[in-house]
């Protein structure tokens, strides 16, 4: 019987969810069919032409420089003497396997990655944000020399390092159409380092939207899988 009343329960409840995500507004987040989602190139991402409230959010991939077994502020990156960058990397990808300066990246190490964005002159002074996923598997990501998220510790070496997994939604107001992405990050814990999924920038309300999709999609999960195990 108390069996019974708990898949009724746990039923109830994940045709509530399924419904309310399928009568949201899902089409809100399409791109325009007319209008391919520009990709960065040599570390940076031209968005001069993509609106942000008409064309939706937008995944920020493509080549990202790169500076490895380096972990650089904003000043340092910014001196009138910048360091020298080891090339450019993909973004989504690990960097293990990565071609950099002739040698195939490891698994465990730590770098820093730096990508301009150039922004429709629309969306300067409103509010924006980050959708910040899997980067393994500490990190540090500073917009404009200001530091807008941190997870775990980073660190040049496993005992310097402290492992997290928290993904989360940033919100910041852009004061130009220009943004300088920074990210810090650091792995010895996990098959491979790097940004595992793209960073995807947005107007505040379609992120926290898409967001809180997300976590329904998740309970719905969970949910199933705890039926299962009734």
């Amino acid at each position: 019987m108390l069996k019974n009343r708990r898949e009724n329960y746990f039923y109830t409840v994940l045709k509530w969810l399924i419904i309310t995500a399928i009568l949201s507004p899902l089409t809100s987040f399409a791109a325009s069919p007319d209008l391919n989602p520009p990709i960065a190139v040599k570390g940076v991402l031209d968005l001069t032409k993509w609106d942000l409230d008409k064309n939706g959010p937008i995944n920020l991939t493509g080549s990202w420089e790169f500076y490895w077994k380096k972990l650089l502020t904003p000043e340092e990156l910014n001196n009138s003497t910048p360091p020298k960058k080891s090339g450019f990397i993909l973004s989504p990808d690990i960097w293990k396997g990565a071609l950099i300066e002739g040698e195939k990246l490891p698994i465990f190490g730590y770098a820093t990655y730096r990508l301009t964005v150039l922004l429709n002159l629309n969306h300067s002074g409103h509010l924006l944000a980050f959708k910040i996923g899997a980067i393994m598997s500490a990190f540090v990501v500073y917009v404009n020399g200001e530091k807008i998220a941190k997870v775990g510790k980073v660190g040049e070496t496993m005992a310097t390092t402290e492992p997290a997994y928290y993904p989360h939604v940033v919100c910041f107001t852009p004061q130009s159409n220009k943004i300088e992405i920074i990210v810090q990050t650091s792995n010895f814990n996990y098959r491979g380092g790097g940004l595992w999924e793209a960073l995807k920038l947005g107007t505040e309300k379609d992120i926290r939207s898409e967001w809180e999709k997300d976590l329904i999609i998740d309970f719905i999960k969970f949910g199933s899988i705890s039926i299962m195990a009734l």
